[in-house]
């Protein structure tokens, strides 16, 4: 792996390596690598976000109408 300017090369190598299992390098493997790895941070994110984020929007709703109540 190249130091160069601590650039990371690490990720270019995955989707290469990913690109050769789907056929080949190309923009149609590329772009499905890309859209998978898209797909996959919104559910890693969303999965135990949506608990707590809940629980928060409501309370931070809960004190403005308090507050607006006054």
């Amino acid at each position: 792996m190249s130091s160069y300017f601590s650039f990371p090369s690490f990720v270019f190598v995955v989707y290469g390596w990913l690109g050769r299992l789907l056929g080949g390098i190309n923009l149609t493997s590329m772009r499905s690598i890309e859209a998978m790895v898209g797909l996959a941070s919104i559910a890693l994110f969303y999965l135990p976000a949506r608990p707590l984020l809940m629980k928060w929007m409501a309370v931070a709703a809960a004190r403005a109408y308090a507050r607006r109540r006054g």
